[in-house]
């Protein structure tokens, strides 16, 4: 039982130790894990303590799509849905690479923009 409780407190102080965060317009948007809510989604608040949801979808923009396809074989990730012309939404296995594969992608070639697929509360202005 002891060796079963250093092992929960190693991972979980592990996995609130790294960095969380993804590009917007080019400004960096820091994120702090609030709390995995299933396998394929991410409790997160925003520098500006918004709640926004991380999903396992990532929304890209490319001029190149064979360059984002070899991307695509390198991540484990796939397309799952054409938006627009060479606009896509992607699908990756696990939502914890999700901000990994958008923060590598974002200074790619070929990469126009790139965000994860934020669930975010509405709210009126």
């Amino acid at each position: 039982m002891l060796k079963f409780m250093i092992l929960s407190l190693f991972l979980s102080l592990n996995l609130w130790s790294n960095e969380y965060f993804y590009y917007h317009h080019d400004k960096k948007v820091k994120l702090t894990p609030k709390q995995l809510q299933s396998h394929n989604r991410w409790l997160m608040k925003t520098e500006n303590g918004r709640d926004v949801i991380v999903t396992s979808r990532i929304i890209v923009k490319t001029s190149n799509k064979a360059l984002l396809d070899k991307y695509l074989q390198d991540y484990n990730a796939s397309i799952k849905k054409e938006l627009g012309k060479d606009l896509f939404l992607l699908k990756v296995e696990d939502v914890n690479q999700t901000l990994d594969i958008v923060n590598s992608l974002h200074d790619k070639e070929g990469i126009i923009y790139i965000h994860p697929d934020l669930i975010r509360k509405r709210f009126l202005r």
